[in-house]
This record gives structure tokens, C-alpha cells and sequence, in this order.
């Protein structure tokens, strides 16, 4: 663990409070770019499909009216 921050010299140095403890994480593997990829992409065209829905209808009701 690498400590971060400062310490204060007029209080102990064994409180952690004072400074933040770091710890390395490792890289992960390549493979786990990969997990939830495809939920991500399902989601983002349903969102897709939901704003231009929205859009073709207003834009549907519109010409409707003219």
C-alpha cells in the first residue's frame, strides 16, 4: 500500500484519517472489456429506438395536421 497526501507533524502519524491509503489495482485482463458489451449495445439502441419513435410520431402527428 502507498500512502497519499500529507501528514501534519503535530499529530500522530499512525492516523490513517490524515492520509488516504492507495492501493494498486491490477490491469484487467483484455478479455473483460468484452463483458457487457452486448447489454450496452441493447440498451443503447432501445434508447435509440425510443427518441426517434418519439420523433416520428410528433413528426407524424404534425403533418397530420397540415
Amino acid at each position: 500500500m502507498r500512502k497519499i497526501g500529507f501528514e501534519i507533524s503535530n499529530q500522530d502519524v499512525d492516523e490513517q484519517n490524515e492520509t488516504g491509503d492507495a492501493e494498486l489495482t491490477q490491469l484487467e485482463s483484455s478479455e473483460n472489456w468484452t463483458n457487457g458489451l452486448c447489454a450496452f449495445f441493447l440498451e443503447a439502441s432501445c434508447g435509440f429506438c425510443t427518441i426517434y419513435g418519439l420523433f416520428a410520431a410528433i413528426r407524424d402527428f404534425v403533418r397530420s395536421l397540415l
